[in-house]
């Protein structure tokens, strides 16, 4: 029962983890912009020397971190996105080489996305892009692997005992 209910889960968090890179990935450049800024703002502002700093200083030191922020984003719901969708078919199909579809639909979701890009205003498509949320996918491809292996580990030398 429960790995039904994980197959679902994963299954709905992956079509959610898709969407939500549709609709960031279909704001408008301005939109887009000013969503990364005031992203970076909160995070920047946990920080109590970053808050005491003079207005025009913190907007210099946002502008000045928001590519890595944005590219850190791109890498991290890829991340989500490889776990989710890993999950699901492990869950779902008995099948060998799950890791390599779900890397294959991962990548072609990027490309996908960025292409989306094309036909927004003021976005474009980019390689690089697609690059990063490719390797975002795979360290989240990875990181199931891994933990498979390991609880596969454990649970063959507790039979053996």
């Amino acid at each position: 029962m429960y790995k039904k209910i994980f197959k679902w889960v994963f299954w709905a968090t992956t079509v959610a983890l898709m969407i939500c890179i549709f609709l960031l990935s279909h704001q408008v450049a301005n939109k887009s912009q000013k969503t990364s800024e005031s992203f970076t703002r909160t995070i920047l502002s946990v920080s109590k020397s970053f808050n005491e700093l003079p207005e025009i200083k913190q907007t210099q030191i946002i502008e000045n971190v928001q590519f890595s922020v944005r590219k850190a984003a791109h890498f991290s719901i890829y991340v989500a996105l490889g776990i989710s969708l890993l999950s699901a078919m492990f869950l779902t199909f008995k099948k060998r080489f799950l890791w390599l579809y779900s890397f294959i639909v991962c990548v072609l979701y990027a490309v996908s996305d960025e292409i989306h890009q094309l036909f927004v205003v003021g976005r474009s498509c980019k390689i690089g892009d697609v690059f990063i949320d490719s390797m975002g996918a795979l360290s989240g491809i990875l990181i199931v692997l891994i933990i498979t292996s390991l609880y596969k580990i454990k649970k063959t030398k507790k039979a053996k005992r």
